[in-house]
């Protein structure tokens, strides 16, 4: 008679301690490990594997990171004329409060623009970053009013360093409805 089959591998799961001890480079659901492998297991070194991926797949992550300081530095001048160069001209913007996403740069940059005004930006802060390749996630606290804003911009870059997609979440549901209300006073200034 043939063998028994082999029993069923142990589940996946996300152990983030293990991924930044084992790998800078893998990212995302590659960074999901078996908490069972041991080095007897396992023939290979998951550094190796990490150093493969890097190479064949040409992650640009210090490209990108160039690129988000320029963002960086950029939001911090309060110039909105670095968005001139940082913006694509086909660049799509998603909008917490807006349900169809916004094309290109001109309207992009009006509505970059409003949130500046709309967001005290004295207390606006980036708390975190992930950088995945060309693309970037930003968690940002501020205020508008007294109202606490807790969010995301996720950003994603082409190749040329300019920005591609722009979307902004925002929570909680107070900080919408303020956001909602603060952004079309912004946006109806401009056109004053």
């Amino acid at each position: 008679p043939p063998p028994p089959p082999p029993p069923p591998p142990p589940p996946f799961f996300f152990n983030p301690h293990a991924a930044i001890r084992d790998s800078s480079c893998l990212v995302g659901s590659e960074m999901c490990i078996r908490d069972s492998m041991s080095s007897a297991r396992m023939p290979f070194n998951i550094n190796t594997i990490a150093s493969w991926r890097c190479k064949a797949f040409n992650i640009p992550m210090n490209e990108t990171k160039k690129f988000l300081e320029q963002w960086y530095q950029g939001y911090r001048s309060e110039d909105p004329k670095f968005l001139d160069e940082i913006l694509d001209e086909s660049v799509v913007f998603s909008s917490p409060v807006v349900f169809k996403p916004i094309e290109g740069k001109e309207m992009t940059k009006l509505y970059l623009m409003g949130a500046g005004i709309t967001f005290d930006m004295e207390n606006f802060r980036y708390v975190r970053e992930v950088i995945d390749g060309l693309d970037v996630i930003l968690e940002f606290e501020t205020f508008i009013g007294d109202v606490s804003v807790n969010g995301v911009d996720m950003i994603k870059w082409n190749e040329e360093g300019r920005i591609i997609d722009f979307k902004v979440m925002v929570r909680p549901l107070k900080a919408i409805g303020a956001l909602q209300k603060k952004m079309s006073e912004a946006l109806d200034s401009f056109q004053k």
